[in-house]
């Protein structure tokens, strides 16, 4: 049972800077881990989003209030031209 050996060749010498980006690959994987763990508990906890002003969806009542004698003060009368002038 022959087969493709899945070990590494030991007679095969990496270049002297292969070690350091080995380290430097794992410290940006661990980096990414960390951001992503920090992003999801800032989104459970619901610290992601903050506004300054409160938010609303609703109109509040005193500016509906307000607006309804701005509404009985227009004039919705007619112009006409003055009788016998057609």
């Amino acid at each position: 049972m022959g087969g493709i050996s899945k070990r590494p060749d030991d007679s095969y010498e990496y270049e002297p800077w292969y070690k350091y980006g080995v380290a430097f690959l794992f410290f940006e994987a661990a980096i990414a881990v960390a951001v992503s763990l920090y992003a999801l508990s800032m989104a459970f906890t619901g610290q992601a989003v903050q506004f300054k002003k409160k938010v609303t969806f609703e109109k509040p009542k005193a500016s509906v209030e307000q607006m309804a004698p701005a509404r009985e003060k227009q004039d919705h009368s007619i112009v006409t031209a003055p009788a016998g002038k057609e």
